[in-house]
């Protein structure tokens, strides 16, 4: 099952940022219990630095509010939500908490 997303530039970079800090994680750094998630976390990681490398290559003043589309697997973009849902708590700077609620109430539709 699909899900399609369609999110802006700054929200696919508010992404990309927080979906890095699983790169910089290793298997053994997460508990056993969690690998599932953190594999499939990399597998969204792909997908989002993608998109973004695309959105910076071709990005200009006009292309601000413009949404695009960006589709995962059902499982995808579950685990995605529960990642940043878990962040989006720990947020200081209310731009990005706002980010952050877009892209979970997005998910949270699209999910329900």
């Amino acid at each position: 099952m699909k899900i399609e997303l369609r999110l802006t530039a700054d929200e696919i970079i508010y992404c990309e940022n927080k979906t890095n800090l699983t790169l910089a994680m290793t298997p053994t750094d997460v508990g056993r219990d969690k690998w599932p998630t953190y594999s499939i976390m990399l597998d969204v990681c792909d997908k989002v630095m993608s998109k973004a490398k695309q959105l910076n290559r071709k990005q200009s003043l006009f292309d601000a509010k413009k949404k695009h589309k960006m589709s995962f697997k059902f499982h995808e973009a579950y685990t995605l939500h529960e990642y940043l849902d878990a962040f989006s708590e720990k947020e200081t700077d209310p731009y990005k908490q706002n980010l952050a609620r877009k892209i979970i109430a997005q998910l949270n539709q699209k999910l329900a």
